[in-house]
């Protein structure tokens, strides 16, 4: 009987088990298309406006959705008017992305994560980001960015 129970006790403690795997890492074309949008928030934190026209296609939009006093709002811009507001903005501009899904379809890609955003050292919003990307001549850009934007309630976001 004691046996049985050791059996018992040895099965079950193999199924309770935690295994972990390593993440795959990612395919080149999603490190591409993650690459975008690293060099998006590089180059708004050096408000280098070339480098983020480049990224764009001519004809890109960018919306923005959220809440104000419990009301939905949404803005679109132009890449235009996106461009004069990094360009005038009086400090610096942060915004960091994490756990990014990548998905592509040819010379399609959607990238969708998680961000936080900073305004000099004073943290400004959250949310999630959602480019739509289009390959060009080899080269990924963006066709549209769409985010929410969440003031308060974040999650907790890695570190710094």
């Amino acid at each position: 009987m004691k046996r049985i129970a050791l059996l018992l006790l040895v099965s079950l403690a193999g199924c309770t088990t935690a295994r972990t795997a390593a993440a795959p890492a990612p395919s080149p074309e999603a490190a591409a298309v993650v690459a975008v949008a690293d060099r998006l928030f590089d180059a708004m934190r050096t408000r280098d406006t070339v480098a983020i026209k480049r990224l764009f296609t001519p004809q890109a939009r960018i919306v923005a959705v959220g809440r104000q006093n419990g009301v939905a709002m949404m803005r679109e811009r132009a890449v235009g008017e996106f461009l004069g507001s990094i360009a005038t903005a009086p400090e610096a501009l942060l915004e960091r992305m994490w756990d990014a899904e990548v998905r592509i379809d040819g010379d399609l890609a959607t990238l969708w994560a998680p961000y936080d955003f900073h305004r000099g050292a004073q943290f400004s919003h959250c949310g999630v980001d959602a480019f739509q990307l289009v390959r060009v001549e080899g080269a990924w850009r963006i066709v549209s960015l769409s985010y929410t934007l969440q003031p308060e309630g974040c999650p907790p976001a890695p570190p710094r």
